[in-house]
């Protein structure tokens, strides 16, 4: 039962999940599985089919892209923090690499049960496209600074 008070709590820090209930979060959680992995392990790669986003319950995660045949950190996430949120919203594959820098636990969200949550909380979709915007504007601007590091290298 702690557990499942924990991924409750967990969920409600989450942006993406402000304007959902209490009734269907803790409905989430219920059925949201957890995953372990190791530092080092992939949670997913770019390139891979996307179906589900995941939560970081406990440690870190780093975000990597290719570019220029170089795999390039572009942000380290943890706890409360969420990852392959866009697959939840398209049909596209992984943009991105996501490996566990240290030991990682996270709350897997399938694309069903999200979608279940926006068709069933109407204000969540103002809360996403309010995320998605930040997310878009922050990754510009790192993009940005890795490309001006780039030139002046």
């Amino acid at each position: 039962m702690a557990l499942l008070k924990d991924d409750l709590e967990a969920l409600r820090r989450v942006p993406f999940f402000s304007a959902v209930d209490s009734r269907r979060l803790r409905l989430l959680a219920f059925t949201a599985p957890r995953f372990s992995y190791d530092e080092g392990d992939y949670l997913f790669r770019e390139g891979d089919d996307g179906d589900s986003a995941f939560v970081i319950m406990e440690g870190e995660v780093d975000i990597s892209l290719p570019i220029d045949g170089k795999e390039v950190h572009i942000a380290r996430l943890g706890k409360y923090d969420m990852v392959g949120e866009t697959s939840l919203l398209t049909n596209q594959i992984r943009t991105a690499t996501v490996t566990a820098a240290t030991h990682v636990e996270v709350l897997q969200i399938k694309k069903g049960q999200f979608c279940d949550l926006v068709r069933n909380s109407p204000d969540m979709g103002l809360c996403i496209m309010q995320n998605l915007a930040e997310k878009l504007s922050t990754t510009a601007h790192e993009f940005a600074a890795l490309k001006s590091k780039e030139v002046s290298a």
